[in-house]
């Protein structure tokens, strides 16, 4: 403990040293000595001792010095130093940085913009040095959520983030300023006005299609916050370059790059307006993109989750024929919703296939694959997408147009007949008047009477007291045509079954007689 307390005393006398020969520097070798002294004492991760430097003073001392440098028009290489000493003091707490920023924060910003702009052409000494040390020291001042709002609205500074995102002097500098972009994109009072700031979203959207990892990050970071706010949803989706980035990004980014592009177009897709117009994007490219990454099970789920919500916000009555042509698209939407152990992507997955069902009806061609997709969620062990697919196929049975093309679906029946048969109260309502909707069709007659499964759930149906007026109804159209009823005669189940009931039901003996008749 002696060793540790000496320690201190030990940093806290070489930080107090270096300060007061920073402010009492009188000669120009003097000054250097003082920089000089200063890069070494405060070159550490140590962010308590940061603290202590801050603290004593020495951010106040450099900035003075800095300001001088700048005013004086002093030497390049000074410059530099100043702004690394600075930036290695920042790596403080961020109650330190909002301390030192209450102190000297405008004085301290407009340096660093001069020292910017200086630098962004990369005609001076040690330019990338400069830049990358000024714009580290913003972003490390970005960090503290109390100066996000008075750092974005000082003038000039958004500006001067956009001139270093486009030098080429520094990539690290270009990275810093995308970063604090993103930091001070995630305060709520920035978002519209960051948005709106001429040839912000431009020069971020161009960073998209550099390869450069870590600043397509960063940029997709920016695009993400920006389309929290409900005024810049709609503003946002209308830049089709915008979205092309944020699909690219999703597509072919880093694991955490695709999260925040992903994230980014599903708060887009929140927006009721943009529904169309995302659906519509790119002649369906962006849905395929969508589609690409809720089937790709090598991503993250999360990025998947985001994925299919924004299929979820962007699917209604009147999107629901073009996004139920995009291929595979119902077809990867029911498969994660029926295999995903992540209940916001399965909610999310089902709440799309329940409203593409209210869109899509015969003949549009991609009727049959939404009856596929209500087939696999029929046969789910979970009851809630059971209830969906029925109520669908309910209210589809309902219209002439739809039935036979529900009745030729391959397993449709016979998932019809097994909730019907086996499923809670509820399901086996809706499957047997499905099933009664569905005899209503003259052409469908002879295909379901051949299907074992829906007799029989009609015989249990009947022997279970419940929907047994729909099951009788169901199996008198049956009968009532001569091939199908020879397949019900066949039954031996279900003509014992009609026998008890004609016997208490006049009005179901001639029924009875005609079966028999063929048997």
């Amino acid at each position: 403990m002696v060793t540790l307390n000496r320690a201190k005393r030990m940093t806290k006398s070489v930080t107090k040293q270096v300060v007061e020969e920073l402010n009492q520097a009188a000669t120009h070798k003097q000054s250097i000595l003082a920089i000089e002294n200063a890069l070494t004492a405060f070159n550490h991760r140590k962010e308590k001792a940061h603290d202590e430097e801050v603290k004593t003073g020495a951010a106040t001392a450099l900035y003075k010095q800095l300001a001088l440098i700048l005013h004086t028009n002093g030497a390049d290489e000074e410059m530099m130093k100043l702004c690394s000493a600075l930036e290695m003091v920042y790596r403080c707490s961020d109650e330190y940085r909002t301390a030192s920023f209450q102190a000297i924060g405008d004085g301290l910003l407009t340096v660093m913009l001069q020292v910017i702009a200086r630098s962004a052409s990369g005609n001076i000494d040690h330019a990338d040095l400069a830049i990358k040390s000024a714009t580290r020291v913003l972003r490390h001042l970005s960090q503290a959520d109390q100066l996000k709002v008075p750092m974005a609205n000082h003038e000039g500074l958004l500006t001067a983030l956009l001139i270093a995102i486009e030098s080429e002097v520094s990539n690290d500098a270009r990275v810093d300023a995308l970063w604090i972009l993103a930091n001070l994109a995630y305060a709520d009072k920035n978002e519209v006005m960051m948005a709106n700031h001429q040839g912000l979203l431009d020069t971020v959207v161009e960073v998209a299609y550099e390869d450069i990892p870590e600043a397509q990050k960063q940029a997709a970071k920016v695009l993400s916050n920006l389309s929290c706010p409900i005024e810049n949803k709609i503003p946002m989706a209308k830049r089709a370059k915008l979205l092309d980035a944020l699909m690219l990004l999703m597509l072919k980014g880093s694991e955490k790059t695709a999260k925040y592009a992903a994230g980014a177009i599903q708060k887009l897709s929140i927006a009721k307006g943009n529904r169309v117009r995302l659906a519509n994007h790119g002649d369906g490219s962006l849905l395929d993109a969508l589609v690409k990454v809720a089937a790709d099970d090598k991503i993250e789920d999360d990025t998947i989750q985001r994925a299919m919500k924004t299929l979820s916000n962007i699917a209604y009555k009147e999107t629901a024929v073009t996004m139920g042509e995009r291929d595979g698209l119902v077809e990867t939407i029911t498969k994660v919703t029926h295999e995903s152990e992540i209940s916001d992507t399965c909610s999310a997955g089902l709440s799309t296939v329940r409203v593409l069902a209210t869109g899509i009806q015969y003949p549009e061609e991609c009727y049959t694959e939404l009856l596929k997709a209500l087939v696999t969620l029929l046969r789910s062990h979970h009851r809630e997408y059971r209830i969906a697919a029925l109520e669908s196929l309910k209210s589809h049975a309902i219209y002439a147009k739809n039935r036979i093309p529900i009745a030729d679906t391959k397993g449709m029946l016979e998932a019809l007949g097994a909730c019907a048969s086996e499923g809670a109260a509820d399901e086996r309502e809706l499957a047997v008047t499905t099933v009664l909707n569905l005899t209503m069709e003259h052409n469908n007659l002879v295909f379901i009477a051949s299907c074992y499964d829906v007799l029989s759930a009609l015989i249990d149906v009947l022997q279970s007291g419940e929907n047994r007026e729909d099951a009788l109804q169901a199996i008198v159209n049956l009968a009532s045509q001569n091939v199908s009823m020879e397949y019900l005669a066949k039954h031996e189940g279900l003509m014992m079954t009609m026998l008890k009931f004609s016997t208490d039901d006049p009005s179901l003996k001639n029924t009875f007689k005609r079966l028999a008749a063929v048997m």
